[in-house]
């Protein structure tokens, strides 16, 4: 007598792809960057990096998926950066200028040999938040108004006021960092 053999051969079966986790993949460097523009301590960008994820987890029901992504994460940064930061949302532009003061007086320069970033950096931090956060995806990401506007809850003519008003705040704040003045 022949046993009867089953055979069963299922297709192979790939889970698709859940649409955070490849935003996670493919944008956490971006995040990771932001937080840092946007003033978050290194000891908390973790933290914040995990938050905006999770807020995008628990709003991508209700929107899917933004265009473009990168000022709606932006956004959550923001957000989620505020939640945390003390005082108005500035973060220690005393601090970055003290540092960088520090690493004139010994000849110190960034790892690129440019210490002109962290002048940069030093002069962004002292600038409100909502201000460098406009200038941030405006001018070193690119983003148009409308985008930053939408990205950001706010309304047009609010996002064309902040970025005047922070290029100006960060064109002073540049000379006055550059001459060796303290941050207001």
């Amino acid at each position: 007598m022949g046993h009867l053999r089953l055979v069963h051969s299922a297709p192979s079966f790939e889970p698709p792809g859940h649409p955070v986790l490849e935003a996670f993949a493919g944008e956490l460097d971006y995040i990771y960057q932001s937080l840092r523009w946007l003033g978050a301590s290194p000891a908390s960008i973790d933290d914040l990096a995990h938050e905006v994820f999770l807020s995008l987890e628990r709003k991508w029901p209700e929107v899917g998926a933004p265009e473009p992504l990168r000022p709606h994460l932006f956004g959550l940064a923001l957000r989620a950066v505020r939640r945390r930061v003390p005082h108005g949302g500035r973060s220690d532009g005393a601090a970055c200028a003290d540092d960088l003061a520090r690493q004139r007086s010994r000849g110190q320069q960034d790892a690129s040999g440019d210490g002109g970033v962290n002048l940069l950096e030093a002069a962004l931090a002292q600038l409100p938040l909502l201000r460098r956060s406009v200038l941030v995806l405006h001018d070193i990401d690119g983003n148009s108004i409308p985008e930053i506007a939408t990205a950001l809850s706010m309304a047009r003519w609010a996002v064309r006021w902040r970025l005047r008003s922070a290029r100006r705040d960060l064109t002073a704040a540049v000379r006055r960092l550059a001459t060796g003045g303290l941050p207001s």
